[in-house]
C-alpha cells in the first residue's frame, strides 16, 4: 500500500472584490501542498469570517472526461456552487461541510486515488445573493424619496444591483413602460418628462433563481415645471380684484407686472400689482363714457424654471366688462346732413357688454316710429388717453325729411338691463358744397310760402276795402233818400 499517490494543491483566495459584479481587486491567494494516500479521506479547510459564498473548482492534470467537463473552461471543473455539488460530477466521494450562515466551505474527499488528484480552487464571493438595490440621484422631499427632473430636458433613471455571485434580471418600470436587463447590474431609462409625470412612481425590481420574492425599490418623480396661470376674481362693494393664480413646481413665485389690453390686442398700460399677485380695480362711476376698466389682463408669474415656450415668466389672461348701461361712443358724429323731400339714415355708435340693447328715437319729446337697422361692427374709443379699437353697434333710423321741422334736434335712447344714455343729433341740409339743389329748393319752397301768405293778405284787405266801399254807399243811399 502506497503511502500517497499524487500531490493535492491548495489555492484559497481570501479576499475578492467584485465591482458590479464584472471584476475582481484586492485578491490575495494562498497555497498549500497536501499529501493524502490512497483510499484515504481528506478535508480541504476553506473559511471566510464575513460569512460569504463560495464556491471549488479543480484543475487536473489529466484532461476530464467529457461529462465531468465544464461546458465553458475545459481546464477547471465546477465542484460547487456554494453549499451545492454539481450535478454533472460522476463523484460520488465528495462532501461539502459547512452552511451559508458558517463562514465555513470546506471540501470533503474519501476514498481518494489518482482521478482525484489536481489542483484545487476555493473562491469567495463577497455576498451570493443579489443586493443594494437602488435607484441613484435619489433625495428626499416631504419624507419621500424622489428623483428630480425639469419638463422639457432629458432625464436618465439609473438602477443598480450589486449582483454577487448570481448575476440578476433587472426590471425597471416607469410611465407604463417596462425596461429589461437580463443578467445584469445596471439599467437606465431616459425620457424627456412632462407635467404629467409629476409625482408618478419608479419601481426597479431585481429577479434571480437564489430569491424568494425579487428586490425592489421605489421612488417618485419629482418634474419641476414653469407654472400654468391662472387669474380669479374677487367682488367686493367699491372694488374688483384679479388674483393670479400659478400652478407649478416649485411651488414659490414672483410676479411681474400686470400689463392692460384691448380685445383687439392693442397695449393700454403697465399696472403694478400687489406682491402677491394681486390687483384691485376700482368700479366705473361715470356711466356716459368708456369704462376705463374693461379689456384685457395679464399676469406674469414664474418659479425659476423655463417653460417648454422658452420664457422665465409665464402668462394667464382675463377679460373684464363692467356693467354699465349702453355708451355712445367717442366717434358719433353729433351733426349730420339731410337733403329735403327725401329719405336719411341717422346713425350712432354704441359700446354694449351687458344684457340685450334696447333703442328708441325722438323729435321735440314726440317718439318716432321708423323703421330700425342693427349691426355690429368694430368702431373706436378713448381709454386712459389711448385711441383702441372696440367692438360697437351701429344702430341706423330711417328718416324722410319732407317738411322744414324735420330739420332739427333728435334724442336717442340706449337702454339696457343696468339702464340708459341718450344721445342728441342735429339734422341739417345738406352743405351747399355737397349740394347746392337742397338749399335751392328749400329756398324756393321757402319763397312760395311767404307769396301764398301775402296772396292771402291781399285778397283780406280788398274783401275789407270792398265792405267799407259798399257799407258807405248804403249809408250814402240811406241818408239821400231821408233828406228828400
Amino acid at each position: 500500500m502506497a503511502f500517497f499517490s499524487g500531490l493535492l494543491e491548495l489555492l484559497v483566495i481570501h479576499n475578492v472584490l467584485c465591482v458590479l459584479c464584472s471584476s475582481e481587486q484586492d485578491v490575495y491567494y494562498k497555497y498549500e501542498t497536501v499529501y493524502v494516500g490512497t483510499n484515504e479521506t481528506v478535508e480541504l479547510y476553506c473559511y471566510r469570517f464575513d460569512q460569504s459564498e463560495c464556491a471549488w473548482r479543480i484543475s487536473k492534470k489529466a484532461l476530464p472526461s467529457s461529462k465531468d467537463s465544464n461546458a465553458t473552461d475545459k481546464t477547471y471543473i465546477l465542484y460547487t456552487d456554494g453549499h451545492l455539488l454539481n450535478p454533472k460530477l460522476n463523484n460520488t466521494n465528495i462532501d461539502i461541510i459547512g452552511g451559508n450562515n458558517t463562514g465555513k466551505c470546506n471540501l470533503k474527499i474519501r476514498r481518494f486515488t489518482t482521478v482525484d488528484e489536481g489542483s484545487y480552487t476555493c473562491k469567495f464571493w463577497s455576498r451570493g445573493l443579489p443586493f443594494n438595490l437602488t435607484i441613484h440621484q435619489v433625495i428626499m422631499k416631504k419624507g419621500k424619496k424622489v428623483v428630480r427632473g425639469i419638463e422639457g430636458k432629458n432625464l436618465t433613471i439609473v438602477c443598480t444591483v450589486k449582483s454577487g455571485r448570481l448575476a440578476a434580471t433587472l426590471v425597471l418600470r416607469t410611465n407604463g413602460i417596462s425596461t429589461w436587463k437580463e443578467r445584469t447590474d445596471c439599467v437606465t431609462y431616459s425620457f424627456i418628462p412632462t407635467k404629467k409625470e409629476n409625482m408618478q412612481s419608479i419601481v426597479c425590481s431585481a429577479y434571480s433563481t437564489v430569491l424568494d420574492n425579487p428586490l425592489s425599490f421605489k421612488v417618485q418623480l419629482d418634474i419641476q415645471y414653469s407654472p400654468v396661470v391662472e387669474i380669479t376674481r374677487r367682488q367686493t362693494e367699491h372694488k374688483l380684484i384679479l388674483i393670479c393664480n400659478p400652478s407649478g413646481n416649485p411651488e414659490n413665485y414672483t410676479f411681474g407686472n400686470w400689463e392692460h389690453w384691448s380685445e383687439f390686442k392693442e397695449h393700454i398700460q403697465n399696472l403694478e400689482g400687489t406682491p402677491d399677485g394681486t390687483l384691485p380695480l376700482p368700479k366705473s362711476t361715470n356711466n356716459k363714457w368708456f369704462p376705463e376698466t374693461d379689456g384685457i389682463y395679464k399676469c406674469k408669474a414664474s418659479n425659476g424654471i423655463y417653460g417648454t415656450n422658452g420664457h422665465l415668466y409665464q402668462i394667464g389672461t382675463t377679460l373684464v366688462h363692467n356693467k354699465v348701461p349702453p355708451i355712445f361712443v367717442i366717434t358719433n358724429k353729433p351733426i349730420q346732413f339731410g337733403r329735403y323731400g327725401q329719405k336719411m339714415n341717422l346713425t350712432v355708435l354704441l359700446y354694449n357688454k351687458y344684457g340685450t340693447i334696447q333703442t328708441t328715437i325722438s323729435k321735440q319729446n314726440e317718439p318716432l316710429h321708423t323703421e330700425t337697422i342693427q349691426e355690429t361692427i368694430k368702431t373706436q374709443d378713448i381709454s386712459h388717453d389711448v385711441i383702441l379699437t372696440v367692438s360697437g353697434i351701429k344702430i341706423t333710423f330711417q328718416l324722410t325729411l319732407d317738411k322744414i321741422e324735420d330739420f332739427t334736434d333728435y334724442t336717442i335712447k340706449a337702454c339696457n338691463e343696468m339702464g340708459c344714455n341718450e344721445l342728441t343729433v342735429k339734422i341739417t341740409p345738406a352743405r351747399l358744397s355737397n349740394n347746392i339743389y337742397d338749399v335751392t329748393v328749400m329756398l324756393f319752397v321757402s319763397l312760395v310760402v311767404i307769396a301764398v301768405a301775402l296772396v292771402k293778405a291781399v285778397w283780406i284787405v280788398v274783401l275789407i276795402v270792398l265792405a267799407v266801399v259798399l257799407a258807405i254807399t248804403v249809408l250814402t243811399a240811406f241818408f239821400t233818400t231821408i233828406a228828400y
